[in-house]
């Protein structure tokens, strides 16, 4: 390898670490809050502690997560629940903290919220890079996202972050698809899709596809043909 390759090596991969960085002082916050004698999420975020431990203890029983809500509880709850039931993310942090012995129920919903935070900060940064080809602007977008409301206000209310995280990702594997039309972006598709299906995600993502379907219809309608 030549000096040239490994000075673009470096320069390609400079600015996803500054990303890197941003998560784990992030990590280091939100692990020093979480072990806190005595703290405790508020408003939305301790409500939703509670169907979290639900969803923990059953898992640590043995028993399987099922989608419906009702065989596991013997009494309606509404569908939001169904987000700490049977989302994919939340499972996978229930499992490796059983895996790892963490028996904190505000510690292992706080990996939880940090799988969320990082799912939505480099999918910030992967579509900024696919709609610029631009790695400054892109480390740039997952930044701004870092420091964002639905990452700043979740020890009141996560469920923004839960709403959003996947919507970057939906874009992106689309916005790549279009353009190359390889098989690992449908990989992506389905697997952002089968996490944002738990929620609002999904509407909230169409809703973002309409929206860039009527800005490319007034700013590009002279390329625009019925045929």
């Amino acid at each position: 390898m030549t000096g040239e390759d490994q000075k673009y090596i470096r320069f390609s991969l400079g600015p996803v670490f500054w990303v890197v960085i941003g998560l784990l002082i992030f990590a280091c916050y939100l692990v020093q809050l979480s072990l806190t004698p005595g703290w405790l999420y508020v408003g939305d975020s301790a409500t939703n502690i509670l169907a979290y431990y639900f969803q923990y203890s059953g898992l640590a029983r043995g028993e399987y997560p099922l989608w419906n809500p009702l065989n596991r509880s013997g009494e309606p709850i509404y569908f939001f629940q169904v987000l700490h039931l049977a989302n994919p993310i939340s499972n996978l942090a229930i499992l490796i903290s059983l895996l790892l012995g963490i028996k904190n129920i505000v510690f292992s919903y706080s990996i939880y919220v940090f799988f969320l935070t990082g799912l939505y900060v480099f999918g910030v940064y992967f579509l900024v890079l696919a709609l610029t080809q631009n790695r400054l602007a892109a480390t740039f977008g997952a930044l701004l996202s870092l420091v964002s409301p639905p990452v700043l206000y979740l020890t009141y209310s996560e469920i923004g972050l839960k709403i959003i995280h996947a919507v970057p990702w939906i874009l992106y594997s689309l916005i790549q698809y279009q353009k190359t039309i390889k098989f690992r972006y449908l990989a992506i598709f389905a697997l952002s899709f089968c996490s944002s299906i738990y929620s609002y995600q999904l509407t909230y993502a169409f809703s973002f596809l309409i929206f860039i379907f009527i800005s490319w219809l007034i700013f590009y309608w002279k390329g625009f043909s019925i045929q």
